[in-house]
């Protein structure tokens, strides 16, 4: 039974969150100067693990129907294990709302115990709120052209922000040099997941992106989206030598060359638009596993940056 509660969490997603909080704080660390607090670190972490899994949960139960209509992967179409266990239904609804309250209730003890401001609470009770309304009506976010843009805004603004705020109680406009890439990675993520659920969602009504304008779009966004990324480490390199223009040394020519592989895998797909499901399968696995190869490598460096510095 536990390791079917394990199962349904998808744990599996909780490795790249991880890295994309890190990246916040540990540049929130490079830009204020100051020493890395691990246990500040860890105590806002698991606010933020809490929110992660009440929303994977909450998935689970509200996306019942529409993933029964389709083939579970490694990263789309649910778990598979409310589909073969329905008596666990109601448990993942009922554990996705303790753990959103755990998640708030250690937001405040967070603000009590390290006497700092309550920015924390709030970015815990939207990410709670976004991602519990992502599939929970009446809004159904994913369900009425929202999703990608909710993707976006807990991962790519939400979880990098709480980083920051974490270790230095601050937002500084620094951020925005590592938000950007990391908005354009989340963008990819959210279209990825969604092209080998096409017809299921189709189904069921769920309008996205890909549902709403087809598998082919889909990959053409994939194509521009980590086109975009890559030229914009290319800009930030080319700014770097020649003006200076972000005071820290980050190496953007190595976060373009690690951004390579999901480039060519996005240009694959929108030359030869995958159709049959084991190759749309694994070309998404692929493009999945490059998004995390990138957070990796960012994750990597900024540690290097921090520890040497």
């Amino acid at each position: 039974m536990l390791k079917k509660i394990i199962k349904l969490g998808r744990f599996q997603f909780t490795l790249p969150v991880f890295m994309v909080f890190s990246c916040g704080a540990l540049q929130a660390v490079l830009s204020s100067d100051g020493l890395f607090n691990a246990a500040r670190f860890i105590f806002g972490y698991l606010i933020f693990f809490s929110a992660q899994l009440s929303v994977q949960y909450s998935n689970e139960y509200f996306d019942f129907d529409s993933d029964r209509l389709t083939i579970p992967t490694l990263f789309s179409g649910g778990s598979k294990v409310l589909r073969n266990n329905e008596n666990l239904k109601i448990f993942s609804k009922w554990i996705s709302i303790l753990l959103a309250i755990v998640s708030i209730i250690l937001s405040v003890l967070f603000v009590l115990v390290f006497k700092v401001s309550v920015r924390i609470i709030i970015l815990a009770i939207s990410a709670n709120l976004l991602g519990w309304f992502y599939t929970a009506p009446p809004l159904k976010f994913s369900y009425r052209r929202l999703g990608e843009i909710t993707i976006i805004l807990i991962i790519g603004i939400i979880l990098p922000a709480a980083g920051s705020v974490t270790v230095s109680d601050s937002l500084n406009k620094e951020i925005i040099v590592i938000m950007m890439p990391l908005l354009l990675y989340t963008a990819m993520l959210s279209i990825a997941v969604e092209i080998p659920d096409y017809e299921a969602d189709r189904i069921s009504c769920k309008n996205n992106l890909v549902s709403v304008f087809g598998r082919k779009t889909g990959y053409l966004i994939l194509s521009v989206l980590s086109s975009t990324a890559s030229i914009y480490f290319i800009i930030m390199s080319v700014l770097n030598m020649i003006h200076g223009f972000y005071r820290y040394d980050i190496n953007f020519i190595m976060l373009g060359l690690a951004s390579i592989p999901s480039l060519v895998t996005s240009f694959y797909g929108n030359v030869a638009n995958p159709s049959e499901r084991r190759k749309i399968t694994l070309f998404i696995n692929v493009i999945i596993f490059s998004l995390f190869f990138i957070l990796l490598v960012f994750s990597i460096h900024l540690i290097i940056l921090v520890l040497s510095g």
